[in-house]
């Protein structure tokens, strides 16, 4: 098992390549790269499965680049929500004007943090 110790930081790397190997074994996706690091350095990187699955010959390597396009909000508003639900900074059905101002007495303001990460329907009226 490898193991980056890096002040308070502590990731498991093996669990990180079982993960995304499982994935390219049960065809979730063909194949991932992927690092762990901070803003000095990167500690730790890989990679797994192939660039496309119907050319076996082309492994994914630690510099392959992909255009992640808009998946970028995804994945930083997922971590950051996640990160602050983790930490119990966030309550994800709490109303969105209870913390946010600017919002506050707004359509937008009795929508909750879950309303807007699931797309589900929330209690807007008045057509703002």
């Amino acid at each position: 098992m490898h193991t980056v110790n890096r002040e308070t930081m502590t990731y498991r790397i093996d669990s990180i390549e079982q993960l995304l190997s499982e994935g390219v074994r049960d065809k979730v996706h063909p194949g991932a790269v992927w690092a762990v690091g901070d803003t000095a350095d990167i500690h730790a990187s890989g990679s797994t499965g192939v660039l496309d699955p119907n050319d076996p010959g082309a492994p994914m390597r630690p510099d392959t680049i992909f255009d992640a396009a808009s998946l970028t909000k995804i994945l930083a508003v997922w971590a950051s929500i996640g990160a602050f639900w983790e930490e119990g900074r966030l309550d994800l059905d709490t109303p969105l004007g209870t913390f946010w101002s600017e919002v506050d007495g707004h359509p937008l303001g009795v929508v909750t943090a879950r309303q807007l990460l699931t797309h589900t329907d929330a209690p807007i009226t008045g057509g703002r």
